[in-house]
């Protein structure tokens, strides 16, 4: 009897400690991100995730966001701010083009909602973002834009698509990388 008076509080509180870790509303960053990240010279990156169908950043995104910001801000200047969104499938298949409307809509609002968001937070520090639900044109890949850049680095660092089986892996997110001033 007294044995289990002893391992029923800690099974409680073992329990609890496993239920409130669960909770996060920052994706973990994908190892291809981390690798497109260390190519483009970019230390500070993060990812944001969203709840499908919505474009509205969570109090623990905005948290993280801050962080990063702050941490990035007390190292040095930050250069610029590179801002890839998905919507909530994965990257279009190189035959696939482009996501649905409504997906390429969605991405738009996310990133309206990220650039606006981090606007606030930053002085005067260029904001590009980039639409994952779409794959760079003809004229984009014939001028090596720095869309068909980002998007290829990805593509060769493993990034999943509509035909990989690994689903979910990008779905519903926001990565957010910030460039240094190397000066």
């Amino acid at each position: 009897m007294f044995r289990h008076r002893i391992a029923l509080p800690a099974i409680i509180v073992l329990a609890s400690a496993c239920s409130t870790s669960q909770k996060t509303e920052t994706a973990p960053i994908a190892p291809e991100t981390k690798a497109v990240a260390k190519a483009e010279d970019v230390s500070y990156v993060t990812d944001v995730k969203f709840a499908k169908g919505s474009d509205a950043i969570s109090t623990a995104a905005r948290a993280d966001l801050d962080r990063l910001l702050a941490n990035a801000a007390a190292a040095g200047k930050i250069d610029g701010i590179k801002v890839l969104t998905w919507g909530d499938a994965e990257y279009p298949a190189d035959a696939q083009k482009e996501l649905p409307r409504a997906q390429r809509e969605l991405v738009n609002k996310r990133n309206r909602a990220m650039k606006d968001y981090i606007k606030a937070k930053t002085n005067n520090v260029s904001i590009d973002t980039y639409s994952m639900a779409e794959r760079p044109g003809a004229m984009a890949k014939l001028f090596n834009t720095s869309d068909a850049r980002l998007k290829k680095s990805l593509e060769r660092a493993g990034m999943p698509d509509t035909t990989t089986a690994r689903t979910n892996a990008n779905a519903s997110k926001s990565t957010v990388m910030l460039v240094m001033d190397k000066d």
